[in-house]
């Protein structure tokens, strides 16, 4: 088997087991689930693709060239609408408008499943590196796939130019990590085996990988930033692919089946292992939250204190200037009058004199 083909299958396994970690940290978030569902087409395509590629016989080919290009046709859907969901849901869909928006998917399959080839014109069967022609209506496979990447973007720019704060930032790291795969898939796996050239699309799949974590890190904030929460992964991750290759290549169909019901084991353990994690970090951070909801109004109730002693400030000086402006004019009337006084004394001792 094909080392590259091996390879993509362990990739869409870590998909899987990424997806199942951030829809269990909140199943009822339409952005977890959505995000949960485009990774599994993710995955499926990944898979379905390694599969293509050792496929023997043209009927097998087929069935696995199916799988890849439905599940890439329902990668662009399911992140239109996480572009929706994600960080906060701003379009409301009725159900007409979501069955035109699915219905995209529905014409492919149907071309897909066409005898003429409409989509994919000829397999070429080369066990190992199978490759394969585009048909007449690949085009319009390869522009609903841009249509809708394009538009979850365009709906991705719009939330981070109006956001703030830890959304704009979550709209950020969602944006450069679909971003950079998005592009090398549609050259690696749209444009070039639209000529006809199928080699490269490996690229494309294990690129995936930068999808999917940065999608995990922005729907789940800071979680995935926690090193303990990192090494969990990784080691559960790095047991997983262990054990999977260990099944992958079983002598015997026993072995296999006892191989498959212990990784399945693993892969459980993982998820748990990483869950419980998962449900820590979060309960720290809404303890980081409340404390800083608690700072916020103790600086608000000191902010308040110091208005109200600088108006108390501020009225004292008033008062004072007042105070200040009647003495002023209390001793200046008293200085006034005391001269009118002593000008009327000096009035009346010279009226007697002149009088004699």
């Amino acid at each position: 088997m094909n080392p590259l083909n091996i390879g993509l299958i362990i990739v869409s396994v870590i998909n899987v087991v990424f997806g199942l970690i951030v829809y269990l940290e909140n199943k009822r978030g339409r952005a977890n689930q959505f995000y949960a569902l485009t990774v599994f087409f993710v995955a499926t395509w990944t898979f379905s693709t390694g599969i293509f590629k050792e496929s023997q016989s043209l009927s097998t080919a087929s069935l696995w060239l199916y799988g890849i290009y439905l599940s890439g046709s329902l990668i662009s859907w399911g992140f239109l609408y996480l572009s929706f969901f994600f960080p906060y849901q701003k379009v409301h869909l009725n159900k007409k408008q979501h069955f035109l928006l699915f219905l995209p998917n529905i014409l492919i399959f149907i071309l897909l499943l066409s005898p003429k080839g409409l989509v994919i014109k000829e397999i070429l069967l080369n066990p190992g590196n199978n490759n394969l022609l585009a048909g007449s209506f690949y085009p319009f496979y390869f522009g609903c796939f841009t249509l809708y990447m394009s538009w979850g973007f365009l709906n991705l720019l719009r939330k981070y130019i109006e956001s703030t704060g830890i959304t704009k930032l979550q709209i950020k790291y969602a944006s450069i990590g679909m971003l950079l795969p998005s592009g090398i898939s549609i050259y690696f796996s749209l444009i070039l085996p639209w000529q006809g050239n199928f080699n490269l699309v490996y690229l494309s799949h294990f690129s995936t990988l930068i999808l999917v974590l940065f999608m995990a890190y922005a729907i789940t904030k800071h979680y995935l930033m926690d090193i303990r929460l990192i090494a969990t992964e990784l080691f559960a991750g790095l047991i997983i692919l262990v054990v999977l290759m260990h099944t992958v290549f079983s002598p015997s169909l026993g072995e296999f089946l006892i191989r498959g019901t212990f990784l399945l084991f693993v892969t459980i353990s993982g998820i748990l292992l990483v869950r419980g994690n998962l449900r820590e970090f979060k309960q720290r951070e809404q303890m980081t939250v409340v404390l800083e909801q608690r700072v916020k109004e103790r600086t608000k109730e000191l902010e308040a204190a110091k208005k109200a002693a600088e108006s108390a400030t501020e009225e004292i000086r008033k008062r004072k200037e007042e105070l200040e402006k009647f003495y002023k004019l209390t001793i200046g009337r008293e200085l006034k009058m005391t001269e009118l006084k002593k000008k009327i004394e000096e009035l009346e001792k010279k009226i007697p004199e002149k009088r004699l």
